[in-house]
């Protein structure tokens, strides 16, 4: 209708119409753009939203297991160290046998961390990334993935150097049938372990590993929990986990 009205002027010559015309043209044009601009900017705000409270979520679970993994591990080499300790003295009391054999099992255990990523991993390969707007948020997120595959590969390092030794552990430490049928035990030979040099050296460097494995998360829980907060700030709702996080 404006379209025709527009023309009628010109064949008209009624200039000041055709002005006003035109005007209202480009001012409907305008308007139509910027709606769709703000209805995108809206959409874009919203989705960015839910990516940074279902990313807050992950590191809160994250957070948790964690510092769950870092308590077991901690546990864990205490009762190695311990053992190494002992299979250093000159004598042995007739308790000390136990406690040794207490810290052989857990040389069965070195399990990878059940970090949850998929929310990140989503984005990342999705390209959504570049949904979130905070370059600090972004940078944070990508520093925690790296230095978390850092440490899975340090893992997997120590266990190839452990594989790779000469000693076979199956020898001394080995699992074995429990009253429980669906769940084992962990067996050790502890006089044979004890006769075999290779195998109180090697259980010493096992320990060395295994705490230098530990000494690496306590930086790892620290970034999540900064991460965590940041998030919680852009989200407006405060990072939820038990604990205090360092500020």
């Amino acid at each position: 209708m404006i379209l025709r009205r527009l023309a009628t002027s010109i064949r008209k010559q009624d200039w000041f119409a055709v002005v006003i015309e035109t005007l209202i043209v480009v001012l409907g044009v305008f308007l139509g753009l910027q709606v769709n601009n703000w209805n995108e900017a809206r959409q874009s705000s919203l989705r960015e939203a839910e990516v940074l409270s279902a990313l807050q979520a992950e590191f809160e679970q994250n957070i948790g297991t964690l510092n769950s993994a870092l308590d077991r591990l901690n546990e864990r080499n205490a009762s190695e160290y311990e053992a190494a300790l002992l299979l250093e003295a000159e004598s042995l009391a007739p308790e000390d046998g136990e406690r040794i054999v207490s810290g052989l099992r857990e040389i069965m255990y070195f399990s990878p961390l059940s970090v949850r990523d998929n929310a990140f991993e989503s984005l990342r390969q999705s390209g959504e990334l570049s949904t979130i707007s905070d370059d600090e948020i972004l940078m944070r997120l990508n520093d925690f993935a790296r230095r978390l595959a850092w440490i899975q590969d340090q893992r997997e390092s120590f266990r190839t150097g452990i594989s790779g030794m000469e000693l076979d552990w199956r020898d001394y430490v080995f699992h074995g049938p429990a009253e429980t049928p669906v769940r084992t035990v962990v067996n050790v030979d502890l006089e044979g372990f004890l006769a075999d040099p290779r195998a109180v050296s090697a259980f010493n460097q096992v320990v060395r590993m295994k705490h230098i494995y530990a000494s690496y998360l306590p930086g790892l829980i620290e970034d999540a929990g900064q991460t965590c907060i940041m998030l919680g700030e852009a989200t407006g709702r405060p990072c939820a986990v038990e604990g205090e996080i360092s500020e």
